[in-house]
């Protein structure tokens, strides 16, 4: 009986550290309310309000919710490629015109689409 009481308690507290790690980390000087409104001023004319991008013809673009696109791009890479954009494609950089923080939330924002 108290081995399964004790496996029980390994059990919650795993599924909790699995909970609060897997949560979009949001820079602590921008809310999550902040990278929403970034995102649609700034992404959301190419990659729709949701992510799900917005078709235009002879433009690929990827939809940022699904899980596909979200292993092909870490945290780091998504944080990058705001950054950087991607040249030779229509992805600018926004390393000029948003704070690192600022970069950070909406890329963890990005990470979180179609959750």
């Amino acid at each position: 009986m108290i081995a399964l009481q004790h496996q029980r308690q390994r059990a919650r507290a795993l599924l909790g550290a699995l909970l609060l790690f897997s949560a979009p980390v949001f820079a602590a000087d921008v809310s999550q309310k902040e990278a929403a409104r970034i995102f649609s001023q700034k992404c959301s004319g190419c990659h729709g309000h949701d992510g799900a991008r917005v078709h235009r013809p002879g433009v690929k673009l990827p939809d940022l919710r699904t899980q596909e696109w979200k292993q092909e791009h870490s945290d780091e890479k998504v944080r990058q490629t705001i950054a950087d954009g991607v040249p030779g494609k229509y992805m600018p950089s926004f390393k000029n015109r948003l704070k690192p923080d600022e970069i950070a939330a909406v890329a963890a924002l990005v990470r979180s689409l179609g959750k």
